[in-house]
């Protein structure tokens, strides 16, 4: 039976560490730093582990909403490799991928509230050789393209190519490390995309400037997606389709930690671009589903199902504004 979404990207298991320590936070060259004192032995106040990652955050998300879910990576046959399996399979998404011999990849969030950094440990992502991909089994109305790296990046080039020979729907939401590595390949998976998702500073890196939202919009639809959307926390979300632009301001709401809410987002949107094709719909269930996911810890832990997501855009509307028309030079 052909699958109405299949994702593409990384798994991991994200380890959630907060301490007891007094971060200094610092600042230079309009960059914020945290600090810990060197040498210094710190003690954690908890420590928490989830299945995390790009590609099992959006699988998890669109299986929740309903979708039938494939998911196309690579995990380790360690011990967390057997934990992406078994989160997958808990919400009946079909594992698409390969099994490594290297290690699944980790990531260490610290001290993850509003602001986190988080240290990434990549290898089994990397290992994903499209010539040993099960493609015969790629049949979706839509694939939805997250960050690899290389040379798992060579394979995720190729499922977009395959999915646009197919007559199929992609989406792509790019990451800031991918489009500084890659810039070249970056866009070469935007020329087979629909849909482009990312946030303002992935936005400027992509065009090389800093410019107003509109401009950002336009500016990116010329690499091929039809639609964009630009993402910029706290200060809202812009989209356009090319006939309109989209301004979305977020609720306020209390954040618990922030780590997958631009999956969350992300999925969303998509998922309501795929069932209604309505850009308001889609924006709408898209920003709910993430307010959702930072209330919680874990990257899936506040993702909503169809009926949660009806539910609370009901008890907390979200407001779309939208612009009459545009006029743009060609």
């Amino acid at each position: 039976m052909p699958f109405d979404i299949i994702t593409c990207g990384s798994a991991t298991v994200d380890f959630f560490i907060h301490t007891k320590q007094n971060v200094l936070d610092m600042e230079r060259n309009h960059e914020h730093f945290l600090c810990y004192p060197r040498g210094a032995k710190l003690l954690v106040e908890s420590l928490q582990h989830r299945v995390g990652g790009g590609g099992t955050n959006t699988a998890v998300s669109f299986a929740k909403l309903g979708f039938r879910t494939g998911f196309v990576g690579s995990i380790g046959g360690d011990q967390y490799g057997q934990m992406v399996r078994a989160a997958l399979k808990k919400d009946q998404v079909t594992f698409l991928g390969i099994e490594s011999a290297k290690d699944t990849d980790c990531s260490f969030i610290l001290d993850s509230a509003e602001d986190r950094t988080i240290l990434v440990y990549r290898e089994a992502s990397k290992d994903l050789p499209f010539r040993d991909l099960p493609k015969t089994k790629f049949q979706s109305k839509w694939f939805y393209c997250s960050s690899l790296i290389s040379p798992a990046l060579e394979s995720l080039g190729k499922l977009a190519q395959l999915a646009k020979e197919r007559h199929s729907h992609v989406a792509f939401n790019p990451s800031q490390y991918l489009i500084r590595a890659e810039p070249k390949k970056t866009r070469e998976i935007l020329r087979h995309s629909d849909i482009l998702i990312c946030n303002k500073e992935e936005a400027q890196l992509l065009l090389d400037k800093s410019s107003t939202p509109d401009r950002l919009l336009q500016g990116l639809r010329k690499f091929g997606p039809n639609i964009v959307v630009i993402t910029d926390g706290k200060q809202g979300t812009h989209a356009t389709d090319g006939e309109r632009d989209y301004f979305v301001a977020p609720h306020h709401i209390a954040v618990v930690e922030t780590t997958g809410a631009g999956d969350a987002f992300a999925s969303g949107f998509v998922a309501g671009m795929a069932k209604t094709g309505s850009m308001v719909f889609a924006l709408e269930l898209g920003t709910t589903n993430a307010e959702s996911c930072i209330e919680h810890i874990g990257a899936k832990e506040g993702l909503l199902t169809w009926k949660q997501a009806l539910q609370r855009m009901h008890q907390l509307p979200v407001r779309v504004q939208r612009s009459i028309g545009l006029v743009r030079n060609t």
